[in-house]
């Protein structure tokens, strides 16, 4: 995975030379510290990190020189404040610690390991698990793969390290040492980076005669010397990529310690690296690209070795470094995208801010907890496939806190939107003047398990809310809007619901008589009470035409115009008659009567009533 490999130089590098070229001018001057932080191990067996100030030494200091502080934090200082240079682009999010630690590895699925005040942790899905440890002593969780495997070392007391490797299935497994410490008391393992295919690179005690060497191994097996040719008395291997090639430092007789690369049909190539001295190889990505520092004639390099054997330097514009600055890279991820800390003036003991490097732009500072102080120290130490930086900022307590910077601000894990899903659309029957209607949300989702919230909108405007919702609609066509949300992010959906009205009205009456006797040529009540409701309309108009078979004025019928009258009544009801005549020189006359009605959606209703007029009495029966 990406490696954030450091080497030989403890905090020495923040040495008195380099302190004093970054001190305040008009502050009382700056300590050198070369003597002042130490180590009890060789300076050759430092790995991934070993240039990094401990929050162990940043305390021992500021109560070394808390006289100095005090003068310091009282006088009128003119620092170099870099919070105008930091860029925008990027979110620092603090993890949870106990007191202080640092984001060592971040992988691809955002999930980042580190350490917390002397305990190894994980942070996933916005939860910080502190590991197991095999000594319940100080620990580094070194590197996370993308199966959420972690490497690190376990604090030996009294002795050295020994490795780990750890997995949530698994749990925590040792490392072994090659040799015991009941034979070498600095007997050592650690495992400082994981590939996806669960290849270990580290270093490790093979030989009773101390020293170490690197090996890569796959979880689970024995521990073995990367070094099949036998070339080399020590080595090292401290990043490993995808493909199996790993980087490292081998040390003999005539090479002293030089940079080295690995794979395992070749063993160790020393890399060649022409008027770079001291080179240490910081991280490899996928491609082969490795980034890394060491000196040349002009004092300090930092670079990129593409996979072509092209050196590329990396820099800093005379805006963020007017001068010469120490620059460490730490990690490099596939788009060849660097980053790491770099130094510059400002504050009693400097400044060492986070930084990102592309080719294109140079250096550019990540934002930071703080902005200046007595004591400035942050490191960007890891970059995943997505940008995402873990690393540490010092806070104003002058306490190293574990952060990641995303381009997104992170409450927690990378979050999945849900998605809406609002259900197939309808069509549904009136079953009145308003309609009742069921919207089903539940068929929405979210991947991670989030509870999520409903609210349904019609023309922007939100009319229900919850994931199952009633509403009584009129007949139309509506489209309503679903969004549904986690709380960070939101999905929509539509479903288009319409209510149609296929039902025609009802007409009522009461048919009053069929048959009219005597055709004394008065009007006579056929058809009383006449009117039309409609399920969706309610009361609705109706019209009604009375036909005759025969003429209004005919022979024999009385020599009458109007032979029909409709009455509307108080209560709306509508009334028919019809005259009692008909032509004496015929069989009788028929009036046709036709009530009609028509309702709001264009649904109509027909009654027919035929009412006839005699010519002769009914004859009854005996």
């Amino acid at each position: 995975m990406r490696k954030l490999n450091t080497h030989l130089f403890v905090a020495i590098l923040i040495s008195g030379i380099f302190l004093s070229s970054c001190s305040d001018s008009n502050s009382i001057s700056s300590p050198d510290l070369s003597d002042e932080i130490t180590s009890n191990e060789s300076i050759e067996a430092k790995g991934k990190f070993s240039n990094l100030i401990t929050q162990k030494e940043i305390d021992e200091l500021l109560a070394k020189h808390a006289e100095e502080l005090k003068k310091w934090e009282s006088e009128s200082h003119s620092a170099t404040l870099y919070k105008a240079l930091e860029t925008s682009d990027f979110v620092l999010t603090e993890l949870p610690t106990t007191y202080s630690g640092r984001v060592n590895a971040i992988n691809n699925n955002g999930v980042a390991v580190g350490n917390d005040n002397g305990k190894s942790f994980i942070w996933k899905d916005g939860i910080q698990t502190i590991l197991p440890s095999i000594y319940n002593s100080r620990d580094q969780a070194l590197d996370i793969n993308n199966n959420d495997v972690v490497v690190g070392h376990s604090r030996i007391p009294g002795g050295n390290f020994e490795g780990y490797v750890w997995s949530e299935s698994a749990g925590l497994q040792r490392l072994g040492l090659p040799v015991s410490n009941s034979v070498y008391t600095y007997s050592l393992s650690t495992g400082e980076a994981i590939n996806d295919n669960d290849l270990i690179a580290g270093y490790a005690t093979f030989s009773s005669s101390g020293g170490y060497n690197g090996f890569a191994n796959q979880v689970g097996d024995q521990l073995t010397n990367a070094d099949i040719s036998g070339s080399f008395q020590y080595s090292t291997l401290n990043d490993i990529n995808e493909n199996g090639d790993a980087i490292g430092r081998v040390y003999s007789q005539s090479t002293s310690w030089v940079a080295a690369t690995w794979n395992a049909t070749d063993g160790f190539s020393i890399l060649n690296l022409p008027g770079i001295n001291n080179p240490f190889l910081a991280s490899i990505n996928n491609a082969g690209d490795i980034t890394g520092r060491g000196y040349n004639s002009n004092g300090n390099i930092s670079f990129v070795q593409k996979s072509d054997g092209t050196l590329v330097e990396l820099s800093a514009n005379s805006q963020i470094c007017p001068s010469s600055c120490f620059i460490d890279p730490y990690d490099i991820n596939d788009a060849g995208v660097v980053v790491g800390q770099i130094r510059l003036p400002g504050g009693f003991f400097g400044t060492k801010m986070p930084f990102v490097w592309t080719e294109e732009e140079g250096i550019t500072l990540l934002p930071t907890i703080v902005d200046s102080g007595f004591f400035i120290d942050n490191a960007a130490l890891s970059i995943n496939e997505n940008g995402q930086i873990g690393g540490y900022s010092i806070n104003s307590s002058y306490r190293t806190m574990p952060v990641i910077w995303s381009t997104d601000e992170l409450g927690g894990p990378t979050n999945t939107a849900p998605i809406a899903d609002a259900g197939a659309d309808q069509t549904l029957e009136a079953t009145g003047p308003q309609t009742l209607i069921s919207l089903d949300g539940s068929a929405s989702s979210d991947d991670d398990g989030d509870v999520l919230t409903y609210s349904w909108s019609l023309n922007g405007n939100v009319v229900a809310t919850g994931e199952s919702p009633t509403l009584n609609l009129s007949v139309a066509t509506y489209t309503f809007t679903l969004t549904v949300s986690d709380g960070e992010e939101s999905s929509t959906d539509d479903i288009i619901v319409e209510i149609t009205d296929t039902t025609p009205p009802v007409i009522t009456s009461i048919v009053v008589t069929n048959s009219i006797w005597p055709p004394n040529h008065k009007m006579t009540l056929a058809v009383s009470g006449v009117s039309a409701t409609d399920i969706v309309d309610g009361y609705v108009e109706t019209s009604i035409i009375v036909e005759s078979s025969e003429p209004n004025n005919g022979k024999g019928d009385g020599n009458t115009d109007q032979d029909y009258e409709v009455i509307s009544n108080p209560d709306g009801t509508l009334d028919v008659y019809v005259r009692s005549e008909r032509s004496g020189k015929k069989n009788g006359r028929t009036y046709t009567i036709t009530m009609s009605t028509i309702d709001n959606a264009g649904n109509k209703s027909y009654e027919i009533v035929e009412v006839i007029v005699d010519k002769n009495q009914a004859k009854k029966a005996k």
